[in-house]
């Protein structure tokens, strides 16, 4: 499991007062998690674990790897390394060929953290290596 060097929100820059209310309106709102924690230059400032999860538990996080993979497309566009109407396919040469459909070819970055594709369903079963 991850550890991290824990501090006080103040220490991290954090008033706590803004924590708590940050904490007060996902409770209004009714928003289900599962935990909250805020790490901040490097060091986890704030946590909390809604019941019956402790710091500990295991659980399923489903989706979270679309927004990690968003938050990486993010910082590799603002490094200049990628733009978000770059084609997906010219990162992946060898799965294009001439009989690749041209709507493969020109779906985006942005296209893809969309999930607007242009397929129809699922396509986690298509063996992507053949024509």
């Amino acid at each position: 499991m991850l550890t991290f060097e824990k501090s006080t929100p103040e220490e991290a820059g954090i008033p706590s007062l803004a924590v708590h209310n940050c904490l007060e309106r996902i409770r209004r709102k009714k928003i289900p998690l599962h935990s909250f924690l805020i790490l901040r230059k490097g060091k986890l400032a704030a946590e909390y674990y809604y019941a019956p999860l402790k710091e500990d538990s295991l659980h399923r996080m489903f989706s979270i790897s679309k927004s990690l993979t968003a938050l990486a497309m993010g910082l590799l566009e603002a490094e200049g390394k990628l733009r978000l109407t770059d084609r997906i396919a010219t990162f992946f040469p060898e799965y294009v060929s001439a009989a690749t459909h041209p709507f493969i070819t020109a779906m985006t970055i942005r296209d893809m953290l969309m999930m607007r594709t242009c397929h129809a369903s699922t396509t986690y079963k298509v063996d992507m290596t053949s024509d």
